[in-house]
């Protein structure tokens, strides 16, 4: 969720530095004032924009996924909860233990070959939960 805010905000930014950067100039400013305060401008809105597409980039590269650990014979994997893809866990996985739910960030690698198991590099653990919820038997 905090991402979403980030990137929220980044628009809001946008949005005023774009709304601020185009007040009408005084009748009285001379026009290479009034060139100067343009360039200003656009040099604003382009940081402004720079910015945004830096973190929108970051959290394309850097996604994260939320779900229940297990174990198998490889280690740890994780069951993500939106598309229900699992990946075998490696890099910061020492504080991860089997049967809790947790989020972490890090790269996707998609799965090798004739197995339906991707990995997943993690970089950092976000949160940890409660244990993962029983499955339930139909």
């Amino acid at each position: 969720m905090k991402e979403h805010h980030v990137l929220r905000g980044s628009v809001y930014l946008l949005c005023a530095s774009v709304l601020l950067g185009s007040a009408p100039a005084p009748a009285e400013t001379s026009l290479k004032t009034q060139g100067n305060e343009i360039v200003a401008g656009i040099i604003g809105i382009a940081a402004a924009v720079g910015v945004g597409i830096g973190v929108g980039v970051y959290f394309a590269l850097h996604p994260t996924i939320k779900g229940c650990v297990s174990s198998d014979q490889d280690g740890l994997e994780i069951t993500n909860e939106k598309d229900h893809a699992i990946y075998q866990l490696t890099g910061a996985v020492s504080g991860l233990k089997p049967g809790n739910v947790v989020s972490v960030r890090g790269r996707k690698k998609p799965a090798k070959g004739g197995s339906s198991t991707g990995a997943f590099r993690v970089d950092k653990v976000k949160r940890t939960w409660s244990a993962c919820a029983a499955p339930s038997n139909p």
